[in-house]
């Protein structure tokens, strides 16, 4: 399934695996904003009744975020809407990639131990690397990930910039996509700890 099912587990890279995530959740993004400037056509329409439907699962998994309250506003609101919505599938494609990539954990951390090995250094120099680099790239995966759903503007001012731009859905995936990068090298260092053990 796009390109990440059981039949690529072979071939797969941590980088073929962000990239596909990637291209996935942005051109996702990209059909999401071209729904709000062409809401009468076929495909805008479809896509404006998708994420009119899945609201309530984008409010459910977005609870804690509050309701847009703009006056006079009504399009910045749907635009605050859209972004959630496009957060909401990338965080949920963002998971699926980093599940389904499972089987090739070990094989990258043992990549990342030949080379350590290549380059002479010692069991304890790579068990080092693994557990600095492992709770680094758990803070990188958080903080991008937190920038992504509280980057939201609060006040009034800052909305209408920020909600003003399509650009600004582009956010959600492309911050994503640096938590999974993130996320992704932090299981191989993980990995890379129990392999050398």
């Amino acid at each position: 399934m796009l390109g990440l099912g059981q039949d690529h587990v072979a071939s797969a890279t941590a980088h073929s695996i962000v990239a596909r995530q990637l291209a996935v959740t942005v051109s996702y993004a990209l059909l999401i904003i071209f729904a709000e400037h062409s809401p009468d056509s076929v495909l805008g329409s479809a896509l404006r009744w998708w994420v009119n439907e899945s609201m309530p699962w984008v409010q459910t998994v977005l609870f804690f975020e509050p309701a847009p309250s703009l006056e006079n506003a009504e399009k910045i609101s749907v635009r605050i809407l859209a972004y959630r919505h496009v957060l909401v599938g990338s965080l949920c494609f963002a998971l699926y990639s980093i599940v389904i990539s499972r089987p090739h954990w070990s094989t990258w951390a043992g990549a990342l131990s030949a080379k350590m090995v290549w380059a002479k250094r010692s069991r304890a120099e790579f068990e080092r690397l693994c557990e600095i680099g492992f709770h680094r790239m758990i803070l990188g995966a958080i903080g991008a990930t937190v920038l992504a759903i509280y980057l939201e503007p609060a006040q009034a001012p800052s909305v209408v910039w920020s909600a003003s731009s399509d650009w600004a859905i582009l956010r959600a995936p492309l911050l994503i996509g640096v938590a999974t990068a993130f996320a992704l090298l932090a299981v191989t260092l993980h990995a890379g700890q129990r392999i050398r053990h």
